[in-house]
């Protein structure tokens, strides 16, 4: 049967452009998108292609697999280290902030403190006692040497002994013990400088200052337990053994007798109070039975100088040519007296003094210099009218003060 639409022109046209551009290969048919693009028309097209199996791939999975675990590990390794050292820098931190409290702690009741005499390293007489006993102790054969180090072999050794020694029978720390030990050593090595030739002379010096130091002690102990009155006492309050005399071993037609030097910085009034003291003394019955009784010759002042730091108020009192605690400077004086500046009467004009006659003498100015400017390195005789202006000009310039 024909179809009812087959003599339409529509459909005619239609069917017509269709055969022509079915034809003609260029155009996609009617109805249907463009034609797909091959794969070899790309840039990969031309590479040779490669089968990959199931296995293959697998093997590089696990491949990757094992890589990444292995930096995973050396990660958590780097972090475990970096953990550590944080660790301990973390406490080095702590401790170090602590030190640094105690520090600004012990500063702050130092500054709050009144400064305190400085003490002996050893911290303890009966300690400095015990290590110079056992040292010298004849069962002990270790004993130091001056002429080697502190931390030689040998002096080590004999620090550790006694360390051990005395450790073990009393109850000091190490340290307390260390330090006693280092102070004698000090003792042993002074001794063995001082006895070496070449410092003969100073060992001779010291030994003196020693004795004379030990000796002016001794006189102001002795001095002070027999004071009696109170402005005696209000006298001797703060006098130090720098004020006693030097009393040394001397020989007076082959007798040997005791040359007293007192200082020369020491006050009058307190020179009274020694001599009154010393003749208490040699009055006192106990004091002669404990002293040798030796005659007395006076010498000349001693060359020791004053003490450097002292209370102004007991120097005052103790030494000798100085001002009073609560005295003033001297108000400086001025040059001319006021009783010379009221009484003046204004109305008077001094005198000038005398001049020559300038009438009667010729005055020449030259100038002595050669490399003076020219026109004036020559001499000319001033005119009397060049004297008077200067005259007045000087007269005018003379003014009462």
């Amino acid at each position: 049967m024909a179809s009812a639409f087959s003599t339409s022109g529509f459909y005619q046209s239609r069917n017509i452009r269709g055969r022509v551009s079915a034809g003609s290969g260029n155009n996609s048919p009617t109805g249907q998108g463009p034609p797909h693009r091959r794969h070899d028309s790309s840039p990969l097209g031309d590479l040779p292609r490669t089968e990959v199996t199931n296995e293959q791939i697998l093997r590089s999975i696990m491949i990757l697999n094992r890589k990444v675990q292995g930096l995973a590990e050396a990660n958590k390794k780097q972090e475990e280290a970096f953990q550590q050292v944080q660790d301990v820098m973390g406490a080095q931190i702590c401790e170090l902030t602590e030190e640094v409290r105690t520090l600004q702690k012990r500063l702050g009741e130092e500054d709050a403190a009144p400064p305190a005499k400085r003490q002996k390293r050893a911290g303890s007489v009966l300690l400095s006692e015990m290590v110079r006993r056992l040292h010298n102790s004849d069962e002990n054969e270790k004993k130091y040497k001056g002429e080697e180090r502190l931390n030689a072999p040998h002096n080590e050794t004999v620090t550790s002994f006694l360390i051990k020694e005395i450790a073990g029978t009393s109850e000091y720390t190490p340290n307390a013990i260390r330090a006693a030990c280092v102070s004698y050593y000090e003792t042993v090595r002074r001794r063995y400088l001082l006895s070496r030739p070449e410092n003969a002379q100073k060992s001779a010096k010291q030994k003196r200052e020693k004795c004379l130091r030990s000796r002016r002690g001794r006189l102001l102990d002795a001095r002070a337990g027999v004071i009696r009155t109170e402005e005696e006492k209000a006298l001797w309050t703060g006098v130090a053994a720098d004020f006693m005399s030097d009393e040394e071993d001397a020989e007076v037609d082959g007798i040997a007798v005791w040359l007293v030097k007192p200082p020369s910085f020491r006050a009058p009034a307190l020179t009274d109070l020694c001599n009154a003291l010393q003749t208490r003394l040699d009055e006192d019955p106990k004091y002669r039975a404990s002293h040798t009784p030796r005659r007395k010759e006076e010498g000349v002042f001693s060359t020791r100088d004053p003490p450097t730091k002292y209370d102004p108020e007991k120097a005052s009192r103790h030494l000798a040519g100085a001002p009073p605690a609560d005295a003033r400077p001297p108000r400086r004086r001025t040059s001319t007296p006021m009783s010379d500046i009221t009484n003046r009467n204004p109305t008077t004009t001094p005198a000038p003094p005398s001049r020559p006659n300038p009438a009667t003498s010729v005055r020449s100015l030259s100038f002595q210099d050669s490399m003076a400017m020219e026109g004036f390195n020559e001499a000319r005789e001033v005119q009397q009218n060049e004297l008077d202006s200067f005259d007045m000009f000087e007269d005018s310039m003379l003014t009462e003060l």
